[in-house]
Formats: C-alpha cells, structure tokens, sequence
C-alpha cells in the first residue's frame, strides 16, 4: 500500500504542476494536427483490458482477447480553441473600414512639409528623413520646397546631401536618373549641377504619400498597430480607397466584432483483438489488430454583431456594389455583407468558415508483432513493434479548421510494451500497478496547406493580391469596364501542396488497478509529448510573382509590399499604370520565396496530460468478459492542443 500512496502522491504532483488555463501561445496557425484516439498506449485503449483475471484464464488456453468500445469525446474552452487560429491568439477581433478618428485613434495627421507645394507627392526614407522634392514648372526651373525636420520647421544642413545651409533649401541643380527631357509637372531634386533639371525615381524610397488631403502639408496615414483591428475590405467586404478606382477617396463604412469559438467533437466505435501465438503460459509471441471507425466534427463559430452595416455603393457609381475580387463583373459572385459571408464566400477556394463540418472514415489501422517475456502471478512484461495503416483523410485547407480522421493519413512505425506488478493480493482485493509505453514515428505525405509571410504578418494571407505582373497591367488600369478593380483573394495563392512530416510522438500510460472480485477499476494518468511538424512546399515558389495589392489614397499605386491586414502601410513605390512600364518595379515589390512564413502551416510540439477513470464489471464464472465505461480529461498548458473530455463504454472478453 506503499507504493499505491507513493504513487497517487505522484499524480496529484504532476496535476497541480499543470496550469488550470491554457495560454494562448500559438497564434494564426492554419492547421492542427490532432492525434488518433484508440491508438496504442491510449487510456481508452488499455483501460481494463489486462487483468489477471484474463491472463489466467489465457493459461487455460484461451489465446484469443477482444474488445468493442463505443467512445465520443467534445473539447472544453471553446475559445482558446478558436484563438488558435486567431491573430494575436485573440478572443476578439474588430474589422472596422474607416481609418479616421472613430476608429479607437488609430489615425494620425503628420505634417511632415511646408511651402506651397499643391498635389506634390510627399516620400520618406527609410532612415525617417525627408528628401527635398521639387516640382518642375518648366523644362529648366523649379518650385522649392522646405522640410519639416523640427518644430520650428528649419531645415537640417545637409539634410540627405540636399540642403546647403540651415535656413532653407538651396539646390544647386536637379538630378536625372532615369533620363529624358523634363516637362512641367516632373518630380525632381537636386544633383549638383546647376541648371539641369530631369524626372526623379522615387522607387528606392519607402512610405511614399500622395497628398489629397484640403491642409496642404497634412495628410492622414493609417497608424493602426493593433492586430485585433482588421481592415473588412481586405476580405472583400465593402472598398478600400483604390478599390473604387476613378471614384473620390472615401472608405465604406462597416464596423463588425467577432467572438469566434470552436467546437470539436467526434464519436467513434473501436475494436481491438489480441491472438497469444503460444500457450506456454502465456509466454511468446503475440499479434494485435486494433481501429476505429470515427466521424470528427469542426464548428467554427464566429459569433459576429455588426455595429455599423455596410453602407451602399459608392457615390457616382453606374453598377451596383459587388466583391472586388477576381471575376466579381461577371455576376456570378456575391458581394459580402458581413464577415460571415466574407469567410463563406465563394471566391474563398481555401481558408473558409461555413459552419459545421464532418468527416466520417476509419480511422487507421495499428498492426503489432509482440514477445511477452514474463506473465506471472505478480509480474508481466512484453514489447512489441508494429506500423500505423493510414486510412483517414488529408488536410485540404478548405476550411480554416477542417475535420480531419485519422492522424492524417500518415503511415508509421511503432515501437513499446507493457509491464504490471501486483502490489498487493489478498483472498478477495488484488492492487496492481500497470505501464504501457508506446513511441511512434510518422513519416512525410503531401497535404495542401495555407500559409502567412513573415513581413506582412499575421493573416495576410487572406489579403488581396496579384497572382502576377500581367494581372495587375490588365485589372489595376483605368478603362476595363468598372470603376471596380479586378483583385484575387490572398487564401487562393497562399494556399500549396506541402510535404509535411510530424515526426516523433510518444505515449506513457501509467495506471492503478483494483480487483474486487466481479467489480474492477482503473486509474490512470496518461501522458503525451510531440514534436512540431516539419513542412515545406512541393513546387518552388515563383518569385517575381505575387504582389500585394495596395489599398492607400494613391489613384495609380497598384501594389504594396508593406501592407498589413490591419495597416494599410501607405505604398513606397509609385507605379506606371500604363502596360509595359513598370515590371522591375513590380519584381521589387512582389513576394519571394524567403519571405514566406512556412511554419504558420505546421502543427507545433505538444505536452497533454490526460487523468483518467474506468469502472468495469465482470459477467461469467471466470471473471474474464468484463463490461465497464470510463471518462478521460486531456489538458495542455497551451492551446497548442485542445482540452477535452472523452466518455467511452467498453466490452471485452477471451475466446
């Protein structure tokens, strides 16, 4: 009784280190590896399955044991289960359109240039200091201007190589870069020639403006930092500014707040048959065929409330409001309303929410060769190997948080073993102490998976793009037949094929048993450890591809390759509309393959602890068909796996 008190003191340990509440480690992740239930090692698997009752009756030569379970299982923290996928890991998150005052002060007015300087175009190094521009009236002369460098608006000597003395710009010339004669209206700055004045490039430059704004000199620049405050155009519901392309720079009003919460559950029905392969006392060796045939259910739900709807089309328009996204003058897409029609909706090939979704299949097949070594009275010890049959499905990606059967139709290796000792048997009340172990390796398969980019940040891969350079020449220009771009939705190009390989997984079992007679029980605390999946991309990302669409005040900015879902990160290169002028730009600011964030794709490394209660009862003379149920808790300290609880009634007997 020692040791049961030692061991019981032990467990108590281990549940009082772990954290009553997950903490929202993981965030924005696209896909959650969930392990197989009924595997190996597992409390449902083993509990009361082993009893010496059935062992003796084995040296009777009864070789043969089986087990039909009926088990369902439903997580608890819905919340923290939906923040898995979440920006942030948040439990909230806002999607307002308007980037002016109402919008919780994430707006700005910045002064940064003073003088007359009409609709100039304003730019900002990356360095944070302000490049003198001129604007050329003429072939041979120019408009100063002055920098705003400190509060009392006196320019910095030698500001960028461009201020001669501190009381206010002095050019001695204008420089030419790109070539060509200067004509009125020309963007220019100075060389060091005098005279010569030509067209500046203003590519190499970052957080480019272009001021529409009543105050000269002040202009409103999107300071959002709070990822929990999206921009509702980026998924298609209502117009960014360059959405409305020719119209007034104006944003639709929208405003929407959703809660989400994810409900998982399945239920299942296992059988397992374990054939002894000698009958001298139990000893030799030994095959077991185990699986389950398991439906999963995934319930996203958003938990949205619309606190300013959506308002019409946009002033001047001849068409009625429809998506912005690609094929949207075709009528054959819906513009959405809300952001639960944004996540159902059909440009959406990847990434949706669509309410509940299910997946009924079986859900793998264990096959296992084992030596028993010693069963005795008091003691009993065996190993095994076997390999995981993958019969369940594969991630499609079509759903932000898919049903999936199976450990993903990966096939594996496995390796373990059994060993009990009884700790005390009387006349009528045997005490045994029981540990199974199991360790697996899966191996690599192909899935189709989403993915972020590491610049961008969370979720940008649900912001609008263009899948290529000639896209953006046919779709971004004036004259295409709507005053409506034509954009493709992120989710469809962020979303590939991916070798992914979950590698190692191990399962330690370690259970209390009590024989009193017919009736018996079984405590048990399981432990789970996993490493994080590895993955990467079946075909080589194309480079000089994809580029992110801008949405700033800027009528012939095209794209963007600082944007954020939640910061429209005012473009830094002023792009040609006009076909054929402007690849190299394009090729500077499109994604490459280095800026791809693989593993927001992969499940990461996983603890559980999973306590655990079975009551059985056992039927005939021998003790050995037993009936019992039981109940499970699996907690994580970190919503990288979900907490749950799992009911199961099971049936054994020997043959």
């Amino acid at each position: 009784m020692k040791k049961v008190i030692a061991l019981g003191l032990a467990a108590i340990f281990s549940a009082s280190a772990m954290r009553a509440d997950q903490q929202n480690w993981n965030t924005a992740n696209t896909f959650l590896h969930f392990e197989t239930p009924f595997q190996t090692a597992s409390p449902e698997r083993v509990a009361l399955f082993n009893t010496e009752d059935l062992r003796t009756k084995h040296r009777a030569s009864h070789n043969g044991d089986v087990q039909f379970v009926v088990f369902g299982n439903q997580n608890t923290n819905q919340s923290d289960a939906a923040a898995y996928y979440m920006p942030g890991g948040a439990e909230s998150l806002t999607f307002n359109a308007s980037i002016d005052a109402n919008n919780e002060g994430t707006n700005s007015v910045v002064t940064y240039w003073q003088g007359v300087q009409g609709a100039v175009t304003q730019a900002q190094v990356s360095q944070g200091n302000f490049l003198n521009i001129a604007r050329a009236t003429s072939s041979s002369a120019a408009t100063d201007l002055s920098i705003q460098s400190d509060p009392a608006g006196i320019p910095v000597l030698n500001n960028l190589g461009f201020v001669s003395n501190a009381t206010g710009p002095v050019y001695s010339a204008l420089t030419n870069n790109v070539g060509g004669a200067v004509v009125a209206g020309d963007f220019v700055v100075g060389t060091g020639v005098t005279g010569e004045y030509a067209p500046f490039d203003l590519t190499g430059l970052s957080g480019l403006i272009n001021n529409q704004q009543a105050v000269i000199g002040e202009f409103q620049i999107d300071t959002n930092k709070n990822i929990n405050i999206m921009r509702p155009w980026n998924f298609g519901v209502g117009y960014a500014p360059n959405v409305q392309f020719g119209s007034p720079v104006s944003e639709s009003a929208f405003v929407s707040a959703i809660t989400p919460e994810l409900k998982r559950s399945f239920w299942a029905i296992g059988a397992t048959w374990k054939q002894l392969l000698s009958d001298h006392n139990d000893k030799g060796f030994f095959l077991e065929l185990s699986t389950a045939l398991q439906q999963v259910t995934m319930n996203m739900n958003l938990n949205e409330n619309v606190v300013v709807p959506l308002v019409a089309a946009p002033q001047g328009s001849d068409e009625t409001w429809a998506a912005s996204w690609a094929t949207y003058d075709t009528g054959d897409l819906v513009a959405p309303q809300t952001m639960t029609e944004a996540f159902a909706q059909e440009a959406w090939l990847y990434g949706k929410v669509d309410g509940a979704q299910s997946v009924t299949r079986l859900a793998d097949i264990e096959l296992k060769l084992g030596y028993q070594f010693i069963c005795e009275e008091n003691v009993m010890s065996n190993m095994f190997a076997g390999i995981v049959i993958p019969t369940g499905n594969k991630a499609k990606s079509e759903f932000l948080a898919e049903p999936i059967v199976g450990n993903g139709f990966h096939f594996a290796i496995m390796l373990g073993g059994t060993q009990e000792i009884q700790l005390d048997m009387g006349s009528k009340t045997r005490w045994s102490m029981r540990s199974d172990t199991s360790f697996r390796y899966l191996f690599q398969n192909t899935q189709v998976r989403s993915f972020d980019t590491m610049s961008n940040g969370q979720w940008s891969r649900y912001m609008m793009v263009w899948p290529n350079y000639e896209a953006e020449q046919v779709n971004g220009e004036v004259g295409q037949g709507s005053q409506l771009r034509n954009y493709t939705p992120g989710i469809n190009v962020f979303t590939q094929e991916m070798h992914v390989t979950p590698r190692a997984q191990a399962r330690i079992n370690e259970a209390i048993v009590l024989e009193h007679g017919s009736l018996k029980a079984e405590f048990g605390w399981n432990m789970m450890i996993r490493q994080a999946e590895e993955v990467s991309l079946v075909n080589d990302w194309v480079n000089d591809s994809v580029a992110f669409v801008d949405a700033s005040n800027n009528s012939t900015s095209l794209y963007n390759q600082t944007r954020t879902i939640y910061n429209d990160s005012y473009q830094s290169t002023p792009v040609a509309v006009a076909a054929g002028d402007s690849q190299p730009f394009y090729n500077y600011a499109s994604i490459s393959a280095s800026d791809l964030n693989l593993d927001s794709a992969a499940s990461p490394a996983v603890y559980t602890n999973t306590p655990y209660l079975a009551l059985g009862y056992a039927f005939n003379e021998e003790k050995s068909s037993v009936f019992s149920i039981g109940v499970s808790y699996e907690l994580s300290a970190t919503n990288g796996y979900i907490n749950d609880w799992m009911l199961w009634g099971k049936f054994g007997f020997t043959f």
